[in-house]
């Protein structure tokens, strides 16, 4: 009967052991496939986010570009107003649209947002982890696009975001374009097709 006892002990130890494996080997296997399934909501929800600020800036009506009828020069214009002072992306002042907002300039180009549902900070606005854009709208020359700019993104992130936009992930599709120079991180930028600057 004594000699029962340690026997049940160690059985009873070597099942706990067995058990803790078991469960480890689990843990782990729903950790790598949740992890996975993460990585690609992460990279969708970027690209919905960017496409959301692309909607705001320029689309069916009620948008930045419909009402101000000019190119934002900073993603904070769209849930600041503006005012006189400040640049749009076409390299000119919003005096026209501000004086508008105020009764005193002509019809049809006032600010009457907030076009996006959230404050932006002029530090930058992150999209996704891993997508954080800049607060600068620059135009890139071409009058049809204005690109929003995520610096400091990886390049597998990049790819992946390349990939579903444009169907490529070189980087060289005509909304996301990086350049993956052997470096990483990269800088990203998300094009918004936009009519010409207005004012």
């Amino acid at each position: 009967m004594a000699a029962e006892r340690p026997l049940r002990r160690g059985f009873a130890l070597i099942a706990a052991i067995v058990f803790v494996a078991v469960m480890a080997v689990i843990a782990t296997v729903i950790t790598v496939s949740l992890s996975g399934d993460n990585d690609a909501r992460r990279i969708r929800k970027a690209a919905d986010g960017l496409l959301r600020l692309a909607r705001e800036i320029d689309s069916v009506a009620p948008s930045f570009r419909t009402e101000v009828q000019a190119k934002p020069g900073r993603l904070t214009q769209l849930v600041i107003p503006i005012t006189g002072a400040m640049p749009s992306a076409c390299g000119v002042t919003f005096a026209e649209a501000a004086a508008d907002q105020a009764g005193t300039g002509a019809p049809g180009n006032g600010w009457n947002g907030p076009y996006h549902p959230v404050p932006i900070g002029a530090a930058g606005y992150p999209i996704a982890p891993g997508f954080v854009a800049t607060d600068v709208l620059a135009a890139n020359g071409a009058r049809t696009r204005l690109p929003i700019v995520m610096n400091n993104v990886a390049i597998a992130d990049a790819e992946d975001l390349g990939l579903l936009v444009d169907g490529v992930s070189t980087g060289a599709g005509p909304v996301v374009t990086f350049t993956p120079n052997g470096t990483n991180p990269v800088t990203v930028s998300y094009n918004v097709l936009i009519t010409g600057c207005g004012l």
